[in-house]
């Protein structure tokens, strides 16, 4: 057990003294003092222990000198053990502030939604719940996220969806442990270069946002399994970015791309590939080593043919939609002898 003092005016929490560097922190709000999430709590007043005073938080009744004394880290007490989703789904969700930091246990799961927090809270969300897996911060008028918001190392589900974020911190990349990321509905006109650094990412949603392009780095996300660019101005991808094989589906639809890269044919776990409206005069002859390629979306684009090495994809390609291009009959009669059992849409 680790115990630091804390001397405090009750009445304004004016002045108090300094803690020792390896002591918890001790800090008030309003007037109530707060220590660091731990697995125990016991609060002191005048060197002697308060009956019941036992949460992460305490409000004096009168002046005096208050300590709190907090659980050491040990392996009996799961301090920001990382759980399954089944584990997970298990423990409670909060929904408010007030509920969280009352919370008699570590929380692991913080749904704050529609206007429930702002930027400034942001802060006290770090330091107060470092033990974080699940975040959901949907529509929070958020124009920007601290630095110190790659501290919540835990993370595996944030949804910033529906905010008005132009950029992420560089600390965004420390998030190693996230799976699911939603960035939908923002102002995000880059991605930082750090973004490369969440390997661990099985899901991106970055739909409704103004990217032009995306980082080299973005090929180093190699669990990626779902990206959906929807929405941006992408006029290209990086050639690199075949190096994401284990995609299964990406919709890159409503952007403004005039071509893909060669490596795109790398990309041989992918069954769903949405390219409508963009500004494609035509596809890679790499396209053809999409074998596992099931629905398959390029409307209202600029092709006149497509590579005939499509042809290989005639055994699990289901359907294709090729409406709204400019193909000559002659090339609609060629596509529909290299993919026979395939459904076809001009």
């Amino acid at each position: 057990m680790q115990k630091c003092l804390l001397f405090a005016l009750i009445v304004l929490f004016a002045s108090f003294n300094a803690q020792a560097q390896d002591c918890p922190r001790i800090y008030t709000k309003g007037d109530t003092l707060y220590t660091d999430p731990a697995a125990q709590y016991q609060w002191y007043k005048d060197n002697q222990a308060i009956s019941g005073a036992s949460k992460q938080w305490y409000v004096p009744s009168n002046k005096g000198s208050y300590a709190v004394e907090i659980s050491a880290i040990t392996e009996k007490f799961p301090y920001c053990q990382l759980l399954d989703s089944a584990a997970l789904a298990q423990k409670p969700e909060y929904k408010s502030m007030e509920a969280a930091i009352n919370a008699q246990e570590v929380v692991l799961k913080l749904i704050l939604l529609a206007g429930k927090i702002n930027s400034n809270d942001l802060m006290v969300i770090v330091d107060r719940f470092p033990c974080l897996q699940e975040l959901d911060l949907w529509e929070n008028q958020l124009t920007n996220l601290p630095e110190s918001f790659g501290q919540l190392r835990n993370l595996q589900t944030l949804s910033l969806a529906f905010n008005q974020l132009t950029n992420l911190p560089e600390s965004f990349g420390q998030l190693q442990n996230l799976k699911f990321l939603s960035l939908r509905n923002n102002q995000l006109t880059s991605l930082s270069e750090s973004i490369g650094q969440l390997q661990n990412l099985n899901t991106l949603y970055i739909s409704d946002n103004k990217l032009i392009k995306l980082p080299e780095s973005f090929n180093q996300m190699r669990n990626l399994e779902t990206l959906d660019l929807l929405d941006n101005q992408l006029t290209g991808l990086p050639e690199s970015f075949g190096q994401l094989q284990n995609l299964k589906t990406l919709i890159l639809l409503n952007n403004q791309l005039t071509s893909l890269p060669e490596s795109f044919g790398q990309l041989q776990n992918l069954k769903t590939l949405i390219l409508l409206n963009n500004q494609l005069t035509s596809l890679p002859e790499s396209f053809g080593q999409l074998q596992n390629l099931k629905f398959l979306n390029i409307v209202n684009n600029r092709l006149t043919s497509i590579p005939a090495s499509i042809a290989n994809l005639k055994d699990n390609l289901k359907t294709l939609y090729l409406n709204d291009n400019p193909i000559p009959e002659e090339e609609k009669a060629k596509i529909r002898s290299w993919l026979p059992n395939t459904t076809i849409i001009f």
